[in-house]
């Protein structure tokens, strides 16, 4: 098992270099903030991509899903939970980033006018009906939202695109 999750393959040389150079003990035992204070590893970004690279299985694929959704008040947050390589995020959304995601993912398909193929199939946004606030009608709405996330992993996989749905996810910085 290696370290190939983003930002790991630098730090090779100094994990052993330290000392740190058994993987299946790195693996059992993990590493604390103590341990990334002695390897000098001082970026939040770059400390947690290595937890999360010891602790997580490899995915090669996005694997992703909305899991559950919390009502406050007006406002609707929907969990989703993404595994892509050795990164795994849980990140709390509204619709409204929905429509930020599916903007930015139509601008950059247009941009780079590979458009055609991926938007004839991209589903539609479910509506923000905020006059029906019954559990069904957030229930479907989740439902319809995960499909989307789902179709958009698959058609912008081998993209150069997929770095949007990637930040959205939070997967990249």
């Amino acid at each position: 098992t290696g370290l190939s999750a983003p930002y790991c393959a630098q730090y090779l040389a100094v994990l052993e270099e330290r000392g740190y150079d058994s993987m299946a003990l790195i693996l059992n035992v993990g590493l604390k903030d103590s341990d990334f204070d002695y390897l000098g590893i001082d970026n939040p970004a770059h400390r947690r991509a290595l937890a999360n690279s010891i602790r997580a299985t490899y995915s090669p694929t996005l694997k992703l899903n909305i899991n559950a959704y919390t009502k406050f008040e007006s406002a609707v947050l929907f969990k989703v939970t993404s595994r892509w390589h050795y990164q795994r995020t849980v990140i709390q959304v509204q619709l409204g980033h929905f429509k930020r995601l599916d903007r930015a993912v139509r601008h950059a398909l247009h941009v780079a006018h590979d458009k055609h193929a991926i938007l004839q199939h991209l589903p539609a946004l479910p509506s923000d009906l905020h006059r029906v606030r019954a559990d069904g009608a957030d229930q479907q709405r989740r439902m319809k939202l995960e499909l989307y996330l789902m179709y958009l992993a698959e058609a912008l996989e081998d993209t150069p695109h997929f770095a949007v749905l990637l930040k959205f996810l939070e997967l990249l910085p």
